[in-house]
């Protein structure tokens, strides 16, 4: 494919808007690759805001759901030691508290294990 407005150009990349090839001098213009109309720049501004913030998001989300982790780990944790605590008065209570201890923490720690997560791994910024 070649350049819309150099056309004996090689095209490197393509209008978001139009879709039509644009050569690195085109696209060095305003740095989207968008054509030099005003419509297609817009648009591509729109689509570059639309792309950040959905990586903003995701970032965030994956710093929460790492948070859920811990939490829910230590919340098993928790019910572990207060079901020892429990067990050698009340056997069921006990048991209860020390099953669902075990739930608690067994699912996050399965879940990072399944996904090959690290907790102490930063996140890409």
């Amino acid at each position: 494919m070649n350049c819309y407005n150099h056309h004996d150009t090689q095209a490197i990349g393509l209008c978001p808007a139009c879709h039509k090839g644009n050569c690195r001098e085109c696209g060095s213009k305003n740095d989207m690759f968008s054509c030099d109309k005003h419509a297609c720049i817009a648009y591509a501004k729109k689509i570059n805001e639309i792309i950040n913030y959905s990586d903003s998001q995701i970032k965030s989300t994956n710093k929460i759901i790492k948070k859920s982790y811990i939490t829910g780990m230590l919340s098993g944790l928790f019910l572990i030691v207060a079901g020892c605590q429990f067990y050698p008065d009340d056997f069921s209570l006990g048991l209860t508290f020390i099953s669902f201890g075990v739930l608690f923490f067994g699912m996050p720690v399965y879940s990072l294990i399944a996904k090959g997560y690290r907790l102490d791994q930063k996140t890409a910024d």
